[in-house]
């Protein structure tokens, strides 16, 4: 029922009118790790149908489409794939529950890219399914890449008394900006409403995301689970680099100082 109803926040969050055109107006740019990481992959894309998962309002796709052999933009929020299809109305998108099997199509792919840590909205099942999905819609040698939270930089989960000093010191900071304060107390409001599905184990914790309202929860995952859990479905050549595109050593996976980690696998069969 908890992943039911984590499934169902996430899903409302993204697929609100008015998360939706935040997202489609967000800066159209590569990050910087992304670049660098993709950059080094020139030679292959060139090649390769591309999947671009979690395309929200189509950062990425006009930085894309154009270096791929052919260019599919996937998200599970009809506002976001329809703010897409506007802004680029020649290139294919698709409105898709990645988690769901075989909705990527079998062997269909050379390369699919899960930016921004839009893989840290699904649930672990969710993420699971995901995983598995990705490696029958790959063709062999084909690579996944993604991005992810890092456990080791996670907060701990805000408790009711310090949410609600935060809102206070909002309303301080900002007695003039009525909107701000507005923005504050909904957030108050929704953290009090969903505090109850954070988790925290020893290797994954589930938080609300304070910098976007509380509205959805978030994975954090140890890096080294995570590389077991890619190598769990068949995944391997398995790299991992830092949010700013810098390769990390196998020994230094737990220390790891920023918050996101790159994640780049293949599937066994190819060059």
């Amino acid at each position: 029922m908890i992943l039911v109803e984590i499934q169902n926040i996430n899903h409302a969050s993204y697929s609100n009118k008015s998360v939706a055109r935040y997202w489609a107006s967000y800066s159209d740019n590569l990050l910087y790790g992304e670049q660098l990481i993709l950059q080094s992959l020139h030679d292959q894309l060139a090649c390769a149908d591309f999947a671009d998962i979690g395309v929200g309002g189509g950062r990425t796709t006009g930085h894309l489409a154009g270096k791929v052999r052919s260019y599919t933009g996937i998200d599970y929020s009809q506002p976001l794939v329809e703010a897409c299809r506007k802004q680029y109305p020649n290139v294919d998108f698709h409105c898709l529950d990645v988690c769901e099997s075989l909705s990527l199509g079998e062997s269909s792919y050379d390369f699919i890219f899960f930016s921004f840590n839009g893989i840290d909205c699904l649930t672990q099942a969710e993420r699971d399914s995901f995983l598995k999905n990705a490696f029958v819609s790959l063709r062999p040698g084909g690579r996944l890449l993604f991005s992810s939270h890092n456990y080791f930089k996670a907060s701990l989960p805000m408790r009711t008394r310090e949410a609600l000093l935060k809102l206070l010191m909002q309303s301080v900071a900002a007695p003039y900006r009525p909107r701000v304060l507005y923005h504050g107390i909904l957030s108050f409001i929704r953290y009090c409403r969903l505090k109850h599905h954070q988790r925290v184990a020893d290797d994954f914790a589930s938080l609300l995301d304070a910098a976007q309202g509380n509205r959805e929860l978030l994975a954090w995952i140890d890096p080294v689970r995570q590389i077991n859990d890619l190598e769990c479905h068949g995944f391997n050549a398995i790299t991992v680099f830092d949010w700013y595109g810098v390769l990390v050593p196998s020994s230094h996976l737990r220390r790891i100082d920023t918050y996101s980690v790159y994640y780049l696998c293949q599937k066994s069969g190819g060059a």
